[in-house]
């Protein structure tokens, strides 16, 4: 060749080369601005240096986005189901979108850029705080970056309290009360003269002071 082309220093992009015959091949696999130096040589070894700049442009299509529009963040809802909404946008279009509740295992609905989402206790949704979380998938296979929305669920329930032996506990909460469920609470039992406090039964603790969390169907004996 009269002319013979390398790299002196700097870097091209990841998957492009630069051959002796001086041209640039490959496909870039970055998007970036890439400094370089080149030295051309020929036959009589006398050479030159340029430096270069390549710009590479990523012109693929953006991933999916999706947004959580209602509930808001931090809504509060009484026992009944809740009903997630919201948008999904792709300029390939949404395939399929996908959701857990409070951590649990995900599940696949119908992608639409605009959706909704029923949830109820078969699914997971508890009294208390509740998290949702959602991906949306487009036709390509991309996934968006996962959103997620809190919001509370105040559930009343019946809480027992019964006491066995002599002494009482803190008044109001004797017998069944009704309480939230998530919330926490906490309850002294206070023995009678002659008698002392051996334990609480349903959560256990051999603490008087008690400090629980409210669940359906609780029973507490002191």
């Amino acid at each position: 060749l009269p002319y013979s082309w390398s790299l002196v220093s700097g870097a091209l992009p990841p998957g492009v080369t630069l051959n002796p015959g001086g041209t640039l091949a490959g496909s870039p696999a970055t998007a970036g601005l890439f400094h370089f130096r080149v030295r051309v040589s020929d036959a009589n070894s006398a050479s030159a240096q340029r430096d270069f700049s390549l710009q590479v442009l990523d012109n693929s299509p953006p991933p999916p986005v999706v947004r959580i529009t209602a509930p808001a963040p931090g809504a509060s809802f009484g026992d009944r189901d809740v009903i997630v909404t919201g948008t999904a946008k792709s300029d390939r279009g949404i395939a399929a979108l996908r959701y857990s509740l409070n951590g649990g295992p995900t599940h696949l609905f119908p992608g639409a850029e605009s959706w909704s989402l029923r949830l109820d206790a078969l699914r997971g949704l508890v009294g208390g705080s509740n998290t949702v979380s959602i991906v949306a998938v487009d036709t390509g296979g991309r996934e968006s970056i996962e959103v997620r929305r809190r919001f509370m669920r105040v559930i009343q329930r019946p809480l027992t309290v019964l006491v066995e032996g002599d002494g009482t506990v803190t008044p109001g909460f004797l017998g069944t009360t009704s309480r939230t469920v998530g919330q926490k609470y906490v309850i002294k039992a206070t023995p009678s003269p002659g008698s002392i406090f051996r334990e609480w039964i349903g959560p256990f603790s051999q603490n008087p002071r008690l400090l629980f969390k409210m669940e359906e169907g609780l029973v507490i004996t002191a």
